[in-house]
């Protein structure tokens, strides 16, 4: 049986990671409610720890994906959600069987109810982009987001980065010899890799890391909370100890009371 395992609690949010072959760890991962972490959360968690906390040390697998589409003046686009998503079993045993994951249709058909900038961006550019030039970068934005420029002077002074870009997203004539469209899933490399933005060379078989995202707090959570841990007798007592403490007594007190009463039958 494969577990998704806690790594931090980071506010509201717990991360969770699995050690198993893509399609697995993401079951395991919605078994616990979570959803596979995206680029921007990654990275805001990695920025609330050391360098040298586990969420920084090992790289995992995140939301988003690739597309390639061999012949084509534009044959890298980045997606927010990536395609394998919709399929992880039928994609992991492609790349089990050493094949791209093939996508049916065309670009627009695929492309056509997106928008660019927000859903899709063209990776026309692999170059690499300094650390402390992340908030300019077309690229970062659309995967960090508004901490881009934050997580780009972090890897540099925290995780002595100077410079980063992306790794395994195909040669064009390795693009070009493909029958048609395919789909991988990104991969944020760990520190000492440069945090680079891997494109995974077929690797979703692998016992690698998939990190999800899963919600601990918040008020629905404290509502839950209080709901199974106390009777609504006890609530009652407890509220009506906390108003003779802050003075709060006669026809006010009653008033609460009676409104409690009403909200908990």
């Amino acid at each position: 049986m494969i577990y998704a395992k806690k790594e931090a609690d980071i506010k509201n949010n717990r991360i969770l990671y699995v050690e198993a072959p893509f399609d697995k760890a993401l079951e395991a991962i919605e078994s616990k409610g979570g959803k596979i972490i995206t680029a921007k959360q990654l990275a805001d968690a990695r920025m609330q720890y050391d360098a040298d906390n586990s969420l920084s040390t090992n790289g995992s697998y995140i939301k988003e994906g690739n597309l390639f589409v061999p012949n084509n003046k534009h044959k890298r686009i980045l997606l927010r959600n990536s395609l394998v998503l919709k399929n992880p079993t039928e994609a992991t045993e492609a790349h089990r069987n050493g094949k791209e994951y093939a996508i049916p249709g065309t670009v627009d058909s695929i492309l056509g109810k997106l928008k660019e900038g927000k859903d899709y961006i063209v990776l026309d550019s692999l170059d690499a982009v300094p650390t402390d030039r992340f908030g300019e970068d077309e690229r970062m934005k659309f995967l960090f987001g508004e901490s881009a420029q934050d997580y780009g002077l972090w890897l540099k002074d925290k995780g002595n980065v100077s410079k980063t870009g992306f790794y395994n997203f195909r040669d064009d004539s390795y693009i070009d010899k493909q029958e048609g469209l395919f789909a991988g899933q990104l991969w944020l490399r760990r520190l000492d890799g440069n945090s680079y933005i891997d494109g995974d060379n077929r690797y979703l078989y692998y016992d690698s890391w998939v990190r999800g995202v899963q919600r601990i707090g918040g008020a629905d959570a404290l509502k839950k909370s209080v709901v199974e841990t106390y009777t609504p007798r006890q609530v009652q007592n407890i509220v009506n100890k906390t108003l003779q403490h802050v003075g709060i007594t006669g026809g006010v007190k009653k008033t609460i009371i009676s409104d409690l009463e009403k909200r908990l039958k």
